[in-house]
C-alpha cells in the first residue's frame, strides 16, 4: 500500500482511487512539473526523439494514435507516460536547511578518538 503525503494528511492509493485530478492537484503545491510522452498500447516503445514520427509500433505494428470522438479529424495517442525528473527534487531536498547542517558537519567538527 502506498502513501501519499499532502501536508499533515496521508492518503493511500486504493482508498482515494488515484484519480488524475486529484494527484494534479497534490501536485500543484510542490511545483513538480512533468514531461508526456506518447507510448504504445502494448507498453513495448516511446514515441519519443527519433521516434516521434512514427506512425505504428515498430513490435506489435499497432497504430499511434486513436481518432478523438466528436472533435473531427484530431488524433490523441492510446497511451500517455507522464515522466517526473528526479533533479529539481534532490535540489530542494538538499538545499533544506537541517540536510545542509548536515552535510556541512564533518567540516565544522573534529573527530575524537
Amino acid at each position: 500500500m502506498k502513501k501519499l503525503l499532502n501536508g499533515r494528511k496521508v492518503f493511500y492509493l486504493n482508498e482515494i482511487g488515484c484519480k488524475r485530478s486529484f494527484m494534479l492537484s497534490m501536485m500543484k503545491p510542490l511545483n513538480l512539473e512533468y514531461k508526456k510522452f506518447d507510448m504504445c498500447p502494448n507498453f513495448c516503445m516511446l514515441y519519443y526523439l527519433e521516434n516521434t514520427e512514427l506512425t505504428n509500433c515498430r513490435t506489435y505494428r499497432h497504430t499511434h494514435s486513436k481518432p478523438r470522438t466528436g472533435r473531427g479529424r484530431t488524433f490523441v495517442a492510446h497511451r500517455k507516460l507522464r515522466y517526473l525528473s528526479i533533479t529539481p527534487r534532490q535540489q530542494r531536498f538538499l538545499m533544506t536547511l537541517k540536510i545542509v547542517e548536515n552535510k556541512i558537519w564533518h567540516h565544522s567538527h573534529d573527530v575524537v578518538d
